[in-house]
């Protein structure tokens, strides 16, 4: 996508904020909260932070239900609450998965 349009996405904040906009859930309150109250996090203008903010602290639902043996219940859900107190719009943590992921670049994270 940014290579498609080189000067549109020349600057990394240019590529972070493109990319926030498909955030969801509680991966986009997490960064609305970081714009409101720490503007000046480098995960909000360094693409490299921003990956690995994301990469390591969040997996999409959809991807975790891919694995259902892997997908367990907490015995006791976590409370999910923003800087500010406010509690999440997704809800409590309810599910934890456990596995190693292997992405194209042949790098593994135990999840």
């Amino acid at each position: 996508m940014f290579q498609a349009k080189p000067i549109t996405f020349q600057l990394e904040s240019s590529q972070v904020a493109s990319t926030a906009s498909y955030l969801q859930s509680i991966a986009f309150d997490h960064y609305t909260v970081l714009l409101q109250f720490n503007s000046n996090n480098p995960m909000l203008f360094n693409w490299l932070t921003f990956t690995q903010e994301f990469s390591n602290n969040f997996i999409d639902e959809s991807l975790a239900v891919l694995a259902p043996q892997h997908l367990q219940c907490l015995p006791t859900p976590i409370l999910l609450k923003l800087f500010d107190g406010d509690p999440t719009s997704a809800g409590d943590i309810t599910h934890y998965v456990e596995m190693i992921m292997t992405f194209t670049n042949g790098q593994c994270q135990y999840l």
